[in-house]
């Protein structure tokens, strides 16, 4: 498969429900780089016991600290 066919990762809050505005908010395409640049952060975060990072699937993490992200690495 080429990288320019592979599927967009997607981003989502948990429920797809945002606590600071309390609306929906629809799942985001994030380009593979700043989902790589994510997971570093989250890392980073988690080295300094500051988040956690969790596998609810294949290819699905959960980064939670502030706010939990969902990152869907492939659809």
């Amino acid at each position: 498969m080429n990288h320019k066919d592979k599927a967009m990762p997607l981003a989502s809050l948990p429920d797809n429900w945002s606590a600071f505005n309390e609306h929906e908010v629809l799942p985001w395409p994030m380009s593979r780089p700043d989902v790589a640049a994510t997971l570093r952060r989250a890392r980073s975060l988690r080295a300094r016991g500051q988040a956690t990072i969790s596998t609810d699937a294949t290819d699905r993490f959960r980064l939670s600290n502030f706010n939990t992200l969902i990152l869907q690495t492939r659809r």
